[in-house]
């Protein structure tokens, strides 16, 4: 017999086999990193559409109650509380960061807490102009903006720029009209 005929010998084997085992280690390798780069992508995206979810529901329910005084709105970084129903068990409703912190911005200003500071009754009540969501380092993750300025029945006065105090309609006195 030949030695073309007897086929690998042991080394032959041997180096054929860890060639083999070498290029499976590196699929899988691969593998693991793919996956893992999957699961960090599917992790973002997921919390991606909790935050356009709650952006969403937080504008549904707050975009109604504009203009949003200090009166209307009580709220501090973790969670805050309005009126919604006024028949249900409940009337306040509440709305709960689902991660990070509310700031809530008025006259240029971001605050932790709404209302903020102490209103009196010399100082008119702040106007809130939008609530931001902000994760631990201060990124801004959704914001809610509130751009109505007046409430629905506003005489707006152009001179002093503020709503003017809306007095009752009479209705007017037919009695003392001659009827032909």
């Amino acid at each position: 017999m030949t030695r073309k005929d007897s086929g690998f010998t042991l080394t032959e084997a041997l180096i054929a086999l860890l060639v083999i085992s070498l290029a499976l280690a590196g699929a899988l390798q691969a593998s693991r990193i793919v996956a893992k780069f999957n699961s960090r992508v599917v992790t973002q995206a997921k919390r991606d559409k909790d935050l356009i979810s709650f952006q969403a529901q937080a504008a549904k329910r707050l975009l109604p109650l504009q203009p949003i005084t200090d009166d209307k709105l009580k709220g501090d970084a973790r969670q805050m509380a309005f009126p919604c129903d006024p028949t249900a068990p409940t009337p306040l409703c509440t709305l709960s960061a689902p991660t990070g912190t509310f700031v809530y911005l008025s006259g240029g200003s971001a605050h932790a807490v709404w209302p903020y500071g102490q209103p009196s009754s010399s100082t008119p009540s702040a106007r809130l102009e939008a609530v931001a969501l902000r994760d631990q380092q201060g990124k801004t993750l959704a914001v809610i903006k509130l751009p109505v300025e007046h409430a629905g029945d506003c005489q707006f006065d152009m001179i002093s720029r503020n709503c003017r105090e809306v007095s009752p309609q009479t209705e007017p006195d037919t009695s003392k009209v001659a009827m032909p």
